[in-house]
C-alpha cells in the first residue's frame, strides 16, 4: 500500500460495521474495526471526568443529575398582559430565567397552537405567547406548564 497514492483510494461516506481503519500504535500499525473504534470512543466519552459548575462528573452522571432535578409544573390559567407577556415570577415563586428551561402554553379550548418565547432583561424574566402568525396574544387566558430546574 505504501506505493499507492492514498488520494486515489475510494472514499467511504458511511462506514459499515465491518470496515477497518488503520491505527498507528506506539510500537506497530494495526487495523481496528469501525464498530470497535466507535465503542472505544463512547467508553472514553462516558467514563471521562468533566469539570462542571457542580463539580467533576462523568457525562452520564451529569445528565442523570440534570434529569432528576428537572420538574414540570402545571401552573393553571393565567392571563397575558396587554403586551402579551407573562412574568415568570407570576407562576413559579422565586424562579428566575436561570432555572426555567421551557414553558408550554395551551389554549384552554384547544383550538389553536400557542408558541412561547422566554426572555429576560436584567432581573425581569417573562414569557411571550404568540399565535401561528407570530402575533402576541394580548389579554388572553391560557393554561401554563413550566419546566424548570430546582
Amino acid at each position: 500500500m505504501a506505493d499507492q497514492n492514498i488520494t486515489a483510494l475510494p472514499v467511504a461516506t458511511s462506514p459499515a460495521s465491518s470496515d477497518q481503519l488503520l491505527l498507528v500504535g506506539a510500537t506497530e500499525e494495526k487495523l481496528i474495526d469501525y464498530d470497535k473504534l466507535a465503542d472505544a470512543i463512547l467508553t472514553k466519552l462516558t467514563s471521562k471526568q468533566y469539570t462542571l459548575d457542580q463539580g467533576t462528573k462523568t457525562l452520564p452522571a451529569a445528565l442523570n443529575e440534570l434529569n432528576s432535578n428537572r420538574v414540570a409544573v402545571y401552573i393553571g390559567k393565567i392571563t397575558t398582559s396587554k403586551t402579551g407577556e407573562i412574568a415568570t415570577n407570576n407562576f413559579i415563586n422565586g424562579s428566575s430565567i436561570k432555572n426555567i428551561i421551557a414553558v408550554k402554553i395551551f389554549d384552554s379550548a384547544g383550538s389553536r397552537n400557542i408558541h412561547t418565547e422566554l426572555y429576560s432583561y436584567k432581573t425581569y424574566a417573562f414569557v411571550v405567547a404568540k399565535n401561528d402568525a407570530g402575533d402576541r396574544l394580548l389579554n388572553t387566558e391560557l393554561d401554563i406548564v413550566a419546566f424548570y430546574i430546582k
